[in-house]
């Protein structure tokens, strides 16, 4: 098979029924025009390329600042971190999380997440009940984060205006 080829299909194919190799073929195509589309929007629009690369830009200092916080902070400071970014697309101060996806999230155990849980309610910089965090206190909470929150918030400030 040559490379971007799409893998046959067997033509024992329920009467009436549209062929997937056709499908495939078709949509393909309807894909290949649409990137071709919006490449020369790219290159009609100066402004439109310029937003989208410093876009491309925040978005990759977003990745390289979660793998240095992932690295090297401690997880009360990794979930002090993700419940403000968290904390930053809601309208108010609740948070409707369970321990489970914030350990999926921040890729620790269960049970971590509900000691660093403990420890931050501890500090009062949050409050958490079934299925919800309430953020009492932001300031200590970007305290306790120690650099490793708003610097992608900072950059796209900068970049994006």
């Amino acid at each position: 098979m040559k490379p971007g080829s799409l893998p046959q299909t067997p033509p024992e194919v329920d009467a009436g029924a549209v062929k997937a190799g056709s499908f495939r073929r078709r949509y393909k195509c309807a894909r290949v025009a649409e990137y071709r589309c919006g490449l020369r929007t790219l290159d009609a629009s100066k402004t439109l390329r310029q937003r989208m690369q410093r876009y491309a830009h925040v978005f990759m200092v977003q990745i390289a600042q979660t793998a240095f916080a992932n690295g090297t902070a401690r997880i009360e400071e990794r979930l002090a971190r993700w419940l403000q970014m968290a904390h930053d697309r809601q309208d108010d101060d609740k948070i409707h999380l369970t321990h489970e996806f914030i350990a999926i999230m921040l890729g620790v155990r269960r049970s971590g997440v509900t000691d660093a849980l403990h420890a931050l309610e501890g500090q009062g910089l949050i409050r958490a009940s079934r299925g919800v965090v309430r953020v009492a206190n932001r300031k200590g909470l970007m305290t306790l984060a120690r650099g490793t929150y708003g610097v992608p918030k900072s950059e796209y400030r900068r970049l994006m205006g």
